[in-house]
């Protein structure tokens, strides 16, 4: 999600201007364990499987599938603040409240440096610890028959702390990130890949944008490095490729597509009442529709945050609705509980056992009402 700037680096999860103060106090001794990127294989059952069939994506049976979920926010900075990997629980039970709104995808966010094990993240949240504990958390959603996302959502280039969202995911260690996630999920079909989270600012204004979004540019690694990178693994897994202007703009998604011989790609976008992207029916329907007639299209993220406010709401049916019509699939986000009446965001729920906010309230009654 895009959103709020701290300290000149592009921040946005709830709660993380409290958390961000916390992580000055990371004592500077604090040393990262650094070792081969590892993760145990995860391995998902013989039918929760997700690939690409022409323009939509199927299930291990062949059938049509209809993603409906929620991104779960917080490993992507609680360990890089040194208060731990997942933010709130991340238990059965948790996934239960989940399952219980007919939430059949959830995006778990991954954090660069925690992941690789680099740059001074406190060892006990970072490398293996890290990488385990995320490969748990999807084998745990896959035993409960739900598919995962697995993001990259903050990164920095070379020594710099990972503690922000990038215009794009760096070369410095990108593509050497994507072959270890890789690694760790190829053997389970039910997980798909969300290279970056919100391109934006590569360059001026233009088909520039695109060009450094496809083949990198500077600093930035490029969408085709990193689905070779991926590839170069052996892992089929589905890939999720949002766009331009903070994952708003897939105006050129199909001219700029990048190659992959498994054909399993599929584009991805952000939706938001507030945003300064594709946020009306006439955007929707001259960007969205011709896309998804080529390739599968997700909304992995999508929301409101007027807290329940009644244009808000229409607007929330209103996108909801055509989504379902047209095949896209969707992410609220977030599944986060904090705080407050009205929180600083997007929040769908007021507790993790379920209990919504009125955005969420009406997320999960459009849910839990399909058939």
């Amino acid at each position: 999600m895009a959103g709020r700037r701290f300290d000149g680096v592009i921040g946005e999860d709830h709660g993380m201007l409290v958390r961000l103060a916390a992580w000055l106090a990371l004592a500077a001794s604090t040393g990262a364990h650094v070792g081969a990127p590892h993760a145990p294989d995860v391995k998902s059952g013989p039918l929760l499987e997700v690939r690409v069939r022409g323009n939509e994506l199927v299930d291990g049976r062949g059938r049509p599938l209809r993603l409906l979920g929620v991104s779960r926010s917080g490993s992507q900075y609680m360990c890089v603040l040194g208060q731990g990997i997942f933010d709130g629980p991340h238990d059965e039970a948790s996934i239960a409240a989940m399952a219980a709104w007919h939430v059949n995808v959830v995006r778990v966010p991954v954090n660069e440096d925690c992941w690789l094990g680099i740059n001074g993240v406190a060892w006990r949240f970072a490398g293996q610890a890290y990488r385990t504990a995320i490969s748990s958390y999807v084998r745990a959603l896959n035993d409960q028959g739900i598919y995962a996302v697995v993001e990259v959502h903050w990164s920095a280039p070379g020594s710099e702390l990972a503690r922000g969202q990038q215009n794009m995911l760096d070369s410095s260690h990108g593509y050497r990130l994507w072959r270890s996630i890789a690694r760790a999920f190829r053997q389970d079909r039910a997980v798909m890949f969300d290279l970056y989270n919100e391109p934006h600012g590569l360059a001026a204004r233009g088909p520039s944008d695109w060009r450094c979004w496809a083949r990198g540019c500077g600093r930035y690694a490029g969408m085709n490095g990193l689905v070779a990178a991926v590839r170069s693994t052996g892992a089929r897994n589905v890939l999720l490729l949002a766009g331009v202007g903070w994952a708003s703009d897939d105006s050129r998604w199909l001219a700029y597509e990048p190659t992959d011989s498994l054909h399993q790609l599929a584009a991805a976008i952000h939706v938001y009442r507030y945003h300064a992207g594709c946020t009306v029916r006439a955007c929707w329907q001259h960007t969205l529709l011709p896309l998804a007639e080529r390739v599968p299209v997700v909304a992995d993220e999508f929301g409101e945050m007027q807290c329940g406010e009644s244009a808000a709401l229409g607007w929330l049916q209103e996108w909801m609705s055509f989504a379902v019509a047209h095949r896209i699939g969707m992410l609220a986000w977030s599944w986060n509980a904090h705080a407050g009446a009205c929180m600083p965001g997007p929040s769908l729920i007021a507790g993790y056992e379920g209990a919504p906010t009125p955005y969420g309230a009406a997320v999960r009654a459009f849910y839990t009402n399909l058939r």
